[in-house]
């Protein structure tokens, strides 16, 4: 049975940053992982396809995290935010890397070993946070606005690290001319899983309406995961 509309807000306002292959514009059309999943979400709660804003991903976590009846996504559901918002999902699981040049000579075996070298990071994005759980050195990251800045800044020899989703870096490449040769991967930082993040003032009901609906699209969910590459089981450490 279907969740009735009364018992969801009915302004609840979504947003998105850019972060494929998760969240994108194809053609000024948002698709993705992520936005796809939603819509069904909303057919199976009979809500009707509502707009979702595209912003920077700090700007989005600021007013996800102070104002209400705001969501959010996809953010990964780290240790220093589980009480921040509340969460539907896990939507996907995201393995975060170190990427070089194919030039690059040093091993990264441990992060230890990246000290020396500053490492490009989303602000306030779950990869700034990531690097941040495992140890390495905040005065040491780069924190840039998105991951066309980070990719460009790593091709032209501005940086030597940058962090980002594993199933990004196809996309990011594509997107900017770039060739998939000219890069390998260093080091795996962490996994994690990727939600939906409500405002923490959000009805404990309505998310368990929307906790319920996600569930009940499972199916849909892994055709998804298939179709957008991001079952994480599939992938090597050391591949794109």
């Amino acid at each position: 049975m279907h969740a009735k509309q009364p018992h969801l807000p009915a302004d609840l306002t979504y947003y998105t940053e850019l972060y494929p292959p998760s969240n994108y514009l194809e053609n000024d059309e948002l698709k993705g992982m992520s936005v796809e999943l939603i819509k069904l979400i909303w057919r199976e709660l009979n809500i009707p396809e509502q707009p979702i804003q595209i912003v920077p991903w700090a700007r989005g976590y600021r007013i996800t995290k102070s104002q209400k009846n705001s969501v959010l996504f996809t953010m990964a559901r780290a240790k220093e935010r589980e009480h921040m918002f509340k969460w539907v999902g896990p939507i996907y699981t995201a393995r975060h890397i170190l990427l070089a040049r194919q030039d690059f000579a040093p091993r990264i075996r441990s992060i230890e070993d990246a000290y020396q070298y500053p490492i490009a990071a989303i602000r306030n994005d779950i990869s700034e946070v990531a690097l941040i759980e495992v140890g390495f050195p905040k005065k040491l990251i780069a924190p840039l606005t998105n991951l066309n800045q980070s990719i460009l800044m790593l091709a032209n020899g501005r940086l030597d690290l940058i962090i980002l989703s594993q199933a990004s870096i196809k996309d990011i490449v594509k997107a900017n001319n770039l060739s998939l040769k000219d890069f390998k991967i260093v080091y795996q930082v962490n996994e994690v899983g990727n939600y939906y993040a409500f405002n923490k003032d959000t009805p404990d009901s309505t998310i368990d309406l929307f906790q319920q609906a996600f569930e009940k699209v499972e199916g849909q969910r892994r055709k998804l995961l298939k179709k957008y590459s991001l079952n994480i089981e599939s992938l090597s450490v050391h591949n794109f």
